[in-house]
């Protein structure tokens, strides 16, 4: 983080970085899960299943992208979307499991 940004930030800038950088890698770690559980369930007739955890997958490749930036500083809203849909893909998974 350059030194005008830091000027402006509150708070422990690096504690900050290395959440976001947790949440980087979490995004990527359920992206590749929902990826791996939905080919496993397209082998086991689970086809409904094996379409929504692909979904899931392609949310938290976008949840990672919208994490690295792109050359944009990740924002409140950025993060406020992306705890969100995880909320709503706890609820699938449950609904899925039958909890």
């Amino acid at each position: 983080m350059g030194e005008y940004a830091r000027k402006y930030t509150k708070g422990n800038v690096d504690e900050l970085i290395t959440l976001l950088n947790k949440a980087y890698a979490d995004e990527w770690i359920a992206y590749y899960y929902y990826e791996v559980g939905a080919e496993l369930v397209k082998t086991l007739d689970g086809k409904i299943t094996a379409d929504q955890l692909k979904e899931m997958a392609e949310d938290e490749e976008e949840h990672r992208k919208e994490l690295a930036g792109n050359g944009d500083p990740v924002t409140f809203h950025v993060i406020r979307h992306i705890l969100q849909e995880e909320m709503e893909h706890e609820e699938e998974v449950e609904t899925l499991l039958g909890l």
